[in-house]
């Protein structure tokens, strides 16, 4: 039987250095990443959305909101973009390791 300990604390899977810290992102909570795609997408970005995006980036990458919002367009849309890169090559990885473990039939291994 193949098992996924999901209570093991994760590694971050990405750090991002912002006015010179280093914010190691563990998770991203899946409402937050939802709605940060969406406000990204979103045409005519309002400065109300641009404030909304501002927070929930902060709240993902635990850094003061005001150094959020001095990044410029540019970098919001590669962290945005590293942080989902970095789940979809995780969960690919994982994927992989449990593919590659062996199945033994209890029936005939004894």
């Amino acid at each position: 039987m193949k098992t996924l300990d999901l209570d093991t604390p994760l590694k971050p899977m990405l750090t991002v250095t912002i006015e010179g810290v280093k914010y190691p992102i563990t998770d991203v909570d899946p409402s937050l990443a939802t709605s940060m795609t969406g406000l990204a997408d979103a045409e005519g970005n309002t400065e109300a959305a641009m404030g909304e995006l501002y927070d929930h980036i902060s709240k993902v990458v635990g850094a003061p909101k005001e150094a959020v919002a001095k990044l410029g367009l540019r970098k919001i849309n590669l962290l945005i973009r590293a942080l989902f890169t970095a789940v979809r090559e995780e969960t690919d990885r994982v994927e992989e390791e449990v593919k590659n473990v062996p199945v033994v039939d209890a029936k005939t291994s004894s």
